[in-house]
């Protein structure tokens, strides 16, 4: 399905809903690579056919794959909110939620809804105190320790110290290309070049990480806008599907990034 064919998918779905539970369309929220459809108690996100290098999602099979690798990945911290990944048949301008006997022509994923305003991102300074930020942080280091959170195996190369030097490198080549010569790229160079002496003074720790099984398929982007406040608890959502090398880490990694979407968060709340 090219991105007109999406388009004109989602503006069927928002003109004549084929939902079961009957609720008029309330909303379309779009990013760059999806477009999620809310209606009613549910929302139905539908992956856009783009490819941005690091994600591609070309192909109906590759949008399927990672629909329900979303719907896994997720299941494990958020039970119960993340409902299925539904086929839709008939055709962009007439889709049909029922089996007409042809193959589908597109995917989507079904979830339970909640108000924008739960999400961290959104109310921070209302929402963050002190037994939240510690309910919040036993929840995640539970997750840690949790079965869900598999151990790579020794063969993968997740959490090797090359793979985590070629995901920084990464950044840097991407900097780079935008940058033109002059002091700020002179100062680029000088931080790569501080970069790689540090990577070769941890180069043994990561490796010894490695080596003892700290390295866990984790949530991957977990920060305030995939956090939301529910009926008093924190509901963590959105987990990364599309690259397995950026949830396959060191719980400290994870652990980090948490830490400073957290601090921010409680800082607007006690000051």
């Amino acid at each position: 399905m090219d991105a007109g064919r999406g388009g004109r998918l989602v503006a069927s779905l928002r003109a004549a809903p084929p939902w079961e539970h009957g609720c008029e369309n309330e909303g379309l929220v779009e990013t760059h690579l999806s477009w999620v459809l809310l209606a009613g108690p549910y929302a139905y996100k539908i992956k856009k056919p783009v490819d941005f290098g690091f994600v591609d999602f070309t192909t109906l099979e590759r949008r399927r794959h990672f629909l329900e690798e979303e719907l896994r990945l997720n299941r494990r911290l958020s039970d119960g909110w993340y409902l299925a990944v539904i086929p839709f048949h008939g055709a962009p301008e007439r889709p049909l939620l029922t089996d007409d006997g042809a193959p589908p022509f597109e995917y989507g994923l079904m979830m339970r809804r909640f108000p924008q305003s739960a999400l961290l991102s959104a109310n921070a300074g209302v929402a963050m105190d002190e037994p939240l930020v510690e309910q919040l942080a036993d929840r995640v280091a539970a997750f840690h320790r949790s079965p869900d959170a598999a151990v790579a195996a020794d063969d993968t190369p997740y959490g090797a110290p090359e793979t985590v030097r070629e995901m920084v490198e990464g950044n840097f080549v991407h900097i780079r290309a935008l940058l033109p010569d002059g002091l700020l790229s002179r100062r680029v160079q000088r931080l790569h070049e501080r970069e790689g002496a540090r990577f070769e003074a941890f180069r043994e720790m990561l490796a010894m990480r490695k080596a003892t099984g700290r390295i866990r398929e984790l949530h991957g982007d977990l920060h305030r806008g995939n956090i939301a406040i529910v009926d008093g608890a924190p509901l963590l959502f959105d987990a990364l599907e599309f690259n397995p090398s950026f949830r396959w880490i060191d719980p400290m990694a994870e652990d980090y990034k948490k830490r400073l979407s957290i601090a921010a968060a409680y800082h607007f709340a006690v000051v």
